[in-house]
């Protein structure tokens, strides 16, 4: 090891007590030491915020005696301020959006069926494509969300939703609106995801509950929108208008999302250190709070965002955990919209339908209406009251006899207020028994109010038990999304997500063929289908090996 100066190199070896340049060869042995270690100590790694600034510094050699803190323990001690609220609304307003525009095919598809001459099989194939869209998207939207973090996710998944979102309303043919719709689908399930997996990183423990479950309350809020602006843009403009009035809440989120930082916990996952800390020091500034004495704690090996894959999820230690999750997923997204789609004829009274082909008679609320097919070449059917009947061969039809009526709009806003009732039902049951055991009694629940919708369904008014059987089911999704975010670590909580997503997904592309297929034809087995789901998932869910308490995993 030798010491260079600028007149001479003495190996440090050489240097005795002898020596007659004492200042000279103190200089030189302070030359020869580094100041920092060359290479990060995984584990262990701190980085130092001085506190006579409000920025952060870094490099200092640290003793490992001093205090540190976690990500974690910073979020916590950052609490709730401004910057929490804002990014409270701006998922908000994301889900908002994601729920218009999924629920935008349960009401323009009467409208949008004439205006095409579809048959019924294909108005039910729109809404399957945009289920199709979201389970191919939801490996590319965790893998996206991993590698260029979740601001550019979000602001990436929410502009493409938004684009094709206003695209569907010009759409001109049938093959045109299923290829925009499943292309919508692959960023609506990262939409879904990513917000509520960056709320989840932002917020501190003891109020996660609330912010997370919260969300569940922009279901309702979007349902009701787009049956809002469906009473009043279809009737006189048409259901593009409508179309396009549902995606305008993403305009929003987008201007929204630009402002929001960067998930320090993401920063921290893949090794950018120096700016999470710099994140949390501007977090902490907002609410005019101090972060934790001591200094920033990497708690685990900087991750290689490219390496997480959902395979990892059903490796030994995740195995029963991940599994059992995938059907809690599949079972409340599967009643959910079962329970969404036989809303309206379960309040009116549709039990019965006999006939032929060509025609059929229908008895609502003791009153027979008729279906009657408008072409043969395209067996498109339309429902139309007894007095006038359009011709069954006629060429040209008006769209406008086959609306919605006022009084099915507002059955339909009536019927989005057991959404508004799951999130308090939630948050006590959360607060009183915990997040595994909410999990098991909300599916419980939902199972026990279709048994009795099933058995009760001629017997008497069945608004109690579909409020209900909404409320659980909904309710259930925003305890997987808080039980989720907080059972898995940062390395793989976005593919978590998404692939539970992906079994959401599975079961909205199949519920339709329950609520709609299978209802039309024998409505009481159509709900025991929605009980056995619901049942055997809440069984499944007591065996759930960890119970979060609100503390987010950062390690493997």
């Amino acid at each position: 090891m030798f010491n260079q100066d600028s007149d001479d190199i003495v190996p440090l070896n050489d240097i005795t007590d002898n020596d007659s340049r004492p200042s000279r060869r103190r200089r030189r042995l302070d030359l020869t030491l580094p100041l920092t270690s060359p290479e990060p100590f995984y584990g262990t790694t701190m980085y130092h915020r001085s506190r006579s600034a409000s920025r952060s510094s870094y490099g200092s050699n640290l003793s490992m005696n001093e205090p540190t803190y976690t990500v974690d323990e910073a979020i916590n001690a950052i609490g709730v301020g401004w910057t929490q609220v804002y990014i409270l609304i701006t998922v908000f307003i994301s889900w908002v959006f994601l729920s218009a525009e999924t629920l935008l095919s349960t009401t323009i598809s009467t409208q949008f069926q004439c205006d095409l001459l579809l048959s019924g099989d294909q108005v039910a194939f729109l809404t399957t494509s945009l289920f199709i869209g979201e389970l191919v998207g939801t490996w590319p939207n965790g893998k996206f969300v991993d590698t260029y973090g979740r601001k550019a996710g979000m602001v990436f998944i929410t502009a493409w939703t938004l684009y094709y979102g206003i695209i569907f309303s010009f759409t001109p043919s049938f093959y045109w609106a299923i290829t925009i719709r499943f292309i919508t689908g692959l960023g609506l399930i990262g939409v879904l995801s990513v917000y509520i997996l960056y709320l989840g990183e932002m917020v501190p423990s003891n109020i996660r509950v609330w912010f997370v479950l919260a969300q569940v309350l922009s279901y309702g809020t979007g349902s009701l929108y787009v049956a809002t602006i469906g009473m009043f843009a279809v009737p006189t403009q048409g259901w593009q208008y409508q179309s396009f009035y549902a995606a305008l809440p993403g305009v929003i989120s987008i201007i929204l999302t630009f402002f929001l930082p960067e998930s320090p916990r993401y920063l921290a996952f893949v090794g950018r250190m120096e700016t999470s800390c710099e994140v949390l020091t501007k977090l902490a500034d907002s609410n005019k709070v101090e972060l934790p004495p001591g200094d920033l704690l990497q708690t685990h090996e900087i991750a290689d965002p490219e390496k997480s894959t959902s395979f990892q999820l059903l490796r030994n230690g995740y195995l029963r955990q991940t599994t059992i999750l995938y059907m809690a997923w599949f079972a409340c997204y599967f009643a959910y919209y079962g329970m969404a789609l036989t809303t309206t004829p379960l309040l009116s009274g549709i039990y019965i339908q006999e006939g032929n082909a060509s025609s059929s008679v229908v008895t609502i609320a003791n009153t027979s209406v008729y279906s009657v097919q408008s072409s043969p070449s395209t067996g498109s059917t339309f429902v139309v009251p007894p007095e006038p009947r359009c011709d069954a061969v006629a060429e040209e039809i008006d769209c406008n006899d086959y609306l919605p009526s006022r009084d099915e709009y507002v059955e339909t806003i009536v019927a989005t207020l057991g959404d508004f009732i799951a999130a308090p039902v939630m948050v006590i049951l959360v607060l009183l028994l915990g997040r595994k055991r909410t999990l098991t009694v909300s599916l419980i629940s939902a199972a026990s109010s279709i048994i009795l919708i099933a058995f009760l369904m001629e017997d008497i008014d069945l608004t109690f038990f579909i409020f209900a059987a909404r409320a659980f089911s909904l309710g259930t999704y925003g305890a997987l999304f808080l039980y989720t975010v907080e059972v898995y670590p940062t390395s793989l909580r976005a593919q978590a997500v998404v692939t539970c997503q992906f079994w959401a997904k599975v079961a909205g592309a199949v519920t339709p063929f329950v609520a709609q297929g299978l209802f039309e034809r024998t409505p009481f087995w159509s709900m025991m289908t929605y009980f056995f789901v619901c049942i055997f998932a809440g069984i499944a869910t007591i065996f759930l090996e960890i119970d979060p308490t609100g503390e987010i995993r950062e390690d493997m």
